[in-house]
């Protein structure tokens, strides 16, 4: 009974075809897939129960590339250019499967990338101050030549005789 209707509607409506892209096209998508240094070691809720915010980015990357066909890995890589030092320095970054890559993703302890992070916030907070303090420090060019003109007419006041 329902065959019928089944075969009918997919007749009518074929489900569609997932779209064929180059090797290039693949590579430029997967590329695209940027993890943020914010969401590394971030517990994101989610689906079922939530997951740190890197594994959840490896696994979306994984679903799309190999909905693009890329089952041997070959993407990998670029997927690896996506990934922020912080992150990258607690791992191999030589995979050979979409699988060894989340699984080495969810193998880097948490309080490896919380001190990870707490350092480059240091770092950065260093670097503010320093900018900082250079700005204040560096004379501003557009004050020294009131600064000169005002050094000249005081001089000339000095200079000139008085009746």
């Amino acid at each position: 009974m329902f065959t019928g209707l089944q075969g009918a509607f997919r007749t009518r409506w074929p489900p569609l075809k997932p779209p064929k892209y180059s090797r290039a096209q693949q590579k430029e998508r997967v590329m695209a897939q940027i993890l943020k240094e914010e969401d590394i070691g971030v517990w994101m809720p989610g689906e079922p129960t939530g997951n740190y915010g890197h594994i959840t980015w490896a696994m979306k990357v994984m679903r799309l590339a190999m909905g693009m066909g890329d089952n041997a890995g070959l993407l990998i890589e670029c997927a690896l250019e996506g990934i922020p030092n912080m992150l990258k320095d607690h791992m191999m970054c030589s995979y050979s499967s979409w699988q060894e890559l989340l699984d080495g993703m969810e193998n880097v302890p948490a309080i490896k990338l919380k001190r990870a992070r707490k350092e480059l916030n240091k770092n950065r907070t260093r670097d503010a101050d320093i900018a900082q303090l250079k700005a204040q420090n560096a004379p501003t060019f557009t004050s020294l030549p009131l600064q000169f003109s005002q050094l000249l007419m005081d001089n000339n006041r000095l200079a000139q005789p008085s009746y």
